[in-house]
């Protein structure tokens, strides 16, 4: 027979916290890869003209926009969620003031934190930006190079492309980091 004590720890619920972090990275990375990879069919959107298929390219790409607001605002909530119960972890409701000192000592902690990371990830993207600019005008350059061969110039160029998108990636990534961290 269990006592008192060991009875409510054997009912208390899994300490779930790594759990919780890779759900957090899970969505993070999820929600990169949807704005990433949905964003180029979902922009200047073109299948003819007149009223009603002008009115469907707005409602698409207006719909694009909410999606993507979604997906970061899912980002924002979930990471809060995880860092508020990480933050608690273990502090009994009975210690007096320490919950406040927690608090305090967490909010300076992660406004120190997050603005010395959201200020590397700007001058990451801006690296990023102008790195694909670079790439993007490089196989523009490479494009129709006869003395490379059509083969060369076209696997060259691809790989300048891919190069691009990649940084293309990062660079949302890198938006949705700072969005989640100013939040």
């Amino acid at each position: 027979a269990l006592n008192g004590t060991a009875a409510a720890e054997a009912l208390e619920a899994p300490d779930c916290t790594r759990l919780n972090l890779a759900l957090a990275a899970l969505v993070t990375v999820g929600s990169t890869l949807l704005i990433t990879l949905l964003k180029p069919f979902t922009q200047s959107v073109e299948c003819g003209s007149g009223r009603v298929v002008d009115w469907l390219e707005d409602w698409v790409e207006s719909i694009w926009q909410l999606v993507s607001k979604a997906a970061a605002t899912t980002v924002m909530v979930v990471w809060t969620s995880v860092l508020t119960k990480m933050e608690l972890h273990g502090v009994e409701p009975d210690q007096g003031g320490v919950t406040t000192r927690i608090y305090i000592f967490w909010a300076i902690s992660i406004t120190a934190v997050g603005s010395a990371v959201a200020t590397w990830l700007e001058a990451m993207e801006e690296y990023f930006v102008a790195e694909g600019a670079e790439a993007a005008a490089a196989a523009a350059a490479r494009d129709g190079e006869p003395e490379l061969g059509e083969r060369a110039n076209t696997a060259r160029v691809a790989a300048l492309e891919m190069k691009a998108k990649k940084d293309e990636a990062l660079v949302e990534f890198s938006n949705l980091a700072q969005a989640t961290l100013g939040w």
